[in-house]
């Protein structure tokens, strides 16, 4: 009886962490600069524009939970437009 080799490859990864800083909405509101929300509001919204107003909140209790909520400057031209897929809300987890 002949015996088949059998050859295997072993792969390994080696990680770097890219971002070392917290997420915004994980910090302190008086630790985060305006130039820090709008930039996220830009990368996020896919907006040029400012967002009008800003809500940076901690809920504790029984579940707890950080968030951000943004106010465009301008409601978005497709706001009425029944074709379009809604995706006006979106949430940001960290795991």
């Amino acid at each position: 009886i002949k015996r088949k080799e059998t050859k295997s490859k072993k792969v390994t990864h080696d990680w770097e962490k890219v971002n070392t800083q917290k997420p915004i909405w994980m910090r302190k509101p008086d630790e985060v600069k305006d130039e820090e929300y709008t930039a996220f509001y830009k990368s996020v919204s896919n907006d040029w524009e400012e967002h009008l107003a800003v809500k940076h909140f901690k809920v504790e209790g029984q579940l707890e939970f950080s968030g951000l909520l943004f106010v465009p400057k301008r409601a978005p031209m497709e706001m009425f437009d029944q074709k379009k897929k809604k995706n006006n809300i979106k949430l940001y987890t960290l795991a």
